[in-house]
């Protein structure tokens, strides 16, 4: 593996471990970690160029959901808890749309 290679995946393993930490629920942080870990290991040996560039998309792939599900969690928890009068530009994720469910369920 290149070095600039190396140094993407590294950057990348580091990402999506940071963005695991921010969930809430201890459950959902420690199977996303168990899970990053385990499939970096398990790829770890891996030469083929080819591949490894399947399996950094697939991984920025992960990114995302991850950090979606976050971001989900998030607002609802800030449109349940938190005062409405919180600016956007304070919260954790300020272009997550706090308006994308309505709360009539809610009582």
């Amino acid at each position: 593996m290149a070095a600039s290679s190396r140094a993407q995946v590294l950057r990348l393993y580091r990402a999506l471990l940071r963005e695991s930490q921010r969930f809430s629920g201890y459950n959902y942080r420690m199977y996303a970690i168990r899970r990053i870990r385990d499939a970096f290991k398990e790829n770890k040996n891996i030469k083929d160029s080819e591949k490894i560039e399947e399996l950094v998309k697939k991984a920025k792939a992960n990114l995302e959901v991850i950090h979606r599900q976050v971001c989900l969690f998030l607002s609802f928890y800030l449109r349940l808890f938190i005062l409405p009068s919180l600016h956007a530009a304070s919260l954790p994720c300020p272009n997550f749309p706090l308006n994308l469910f309505p709360l009539a369920h809610v009582y």
